[in-house]
């Protein structure tokens, strides 16, 4: 790996799948009848906007994905006390619990479970867009 020897970095590219709502948009703004909005969007690039598009496109993305790896655990958790469902019944209420076999099973899905509240939870950070227009206020002021 002669490339590990180097000092550098390199940018990472990512697009989230999530993130094809955008282009439209830009495409039917950039085609309006209204000069000021495409004056607007001709500096999308340059404005806060243009983070925006990307920070809720990866938004929806984590949040799916998220959600996906949380039901996966719980599917994995679900199997096997399925698979063991003859050592589980006499333990129901009862003071006794059942080892997952699998191990850090159970931390995973706590992890899991931790990230997507955690992204249910969180709003937008300060700094991105701090007053972003509708797009009713846009019209209006067009």
């Amino acid at each position: 790996m002669a490339f590990m020897e180097q000092r550098g970095f390199v940018h990472l590219g990512y697009l989230p799948p999530s993130s094809g709502w955008v282009l439209p948009l830009l495409s039917r703004l950039r085609a309006s009848p209204s000069s000021a909005l495409r004056q607007r969007v001709s500096r999308w690039g340059e404005s806060k906007l243009s983070e925006l598009g990307l920070a809720v496109s990866s938004k929806i993305q984590i949040v799916g994905l998220s959600a996906w790896r949380v039901e996966a655990a719980i599917d994995r958790i679900a199997l096997e006390i399925q698979e063991r469902e003859g050592e589980v019944v006499p333990l129901i209420n009862s003071d006794a619990a059942i080892q997952i076999w699998q191990e850090g099973i159970l931390f995973e899905a706590l992890l899991d479970i931790e990230a997507f509240l955690f992204e249910m939870r969180s709003r937008r950070r300060p700094g991105i867009v701090e007053a972003p227009l509708t797009p009713v206020q846009c019209c209006r002021r067009a």
